[in-house]
């Protein structure tokens, strides 16, 4: 569900983006002891990104910007959280944000699948998605959608040092599918898993 929700928004934001170094970045980056247990679905995406993200307004045409991506396992192992940052020059040609935001994903063992709440802070977007494995893929698909409305996002063609994303959404109740946005993501030289 799609929801504007400023107060969560704040309050989770807060949570990846804090100025100050000390003791909440060592309480949020803090790993557990022990992480056999641990569902290890989004492991490999760990560490920052190069992305080029395309979007598809319509049918017939497309843009690209630049952006980053940065994915950390976070409260002592028990999520994974993500910063993505986008740019796109202005009418001066000076960069300016196109997108930024940070998804929270926390495994539920009683579904078996991962609870993840994305947050776009340039639109005050809050959308909450059920996450799991299918094959080689991993695909988020929301929590509740409207009747006749199917959107999804989907990981596919992970490697270790790229993968790609795509958004994507069907009016026919899922007999097909229309890409929206897709981002080819090439890891940073300067992380590791």
């Amino acid at each position: 569900m799609r929801t504007n929700s400023l107060h969560l928004l704040c309050a989770l934001f807060t949570l990846s983006c804090t100025g100050s170094s000390g003791a909440f970045e060592r309480a949020l980056l803090r790993q557990p002891q022990d992480t056999a247990n641990r569902p290890v679905t989004f492991d490999p995406l760990l560490g920052s990104w190069t992305i080029d993200v395309t979007y598809f307004p319509g049918t017939d045409s497309s843009f690209t910007h630049p952006g980053e991506w940065h994915f950390a396992s976070v409260l002592e192992g028990r999520a994974v959280q993500d910063v993505w940052r986008v740019t796109a020059p202005d009418e001066k040609g000076q960069p300016r944000l196109r997108g930024y935001g940070t998804t929270v994903r926390t495994w539920d063992p009683e579904i078996q699948a991962w609870r993840s709440t994305w947050i776009g802070v340039l639109n005050a977007t809050v959308t909450t998605f059920i996450g799991r494995a299918v094959g080689s893929e991993i695909r988020l698909e929301p929590e509740r959608m409207e009747p006749g409305e199917m959107y999804r996002w989907v990981f596919f063609e992970i490697a270790t040092d790229s993968f790609r994303w795509r958004a994507e959404s069907s009016s026919d109740s899922g007999a097909t599918w229309r890409v929206e946005q897709a981002m080819r993501a090439r890891r940073s030289r300067a992380t590791t898993q």
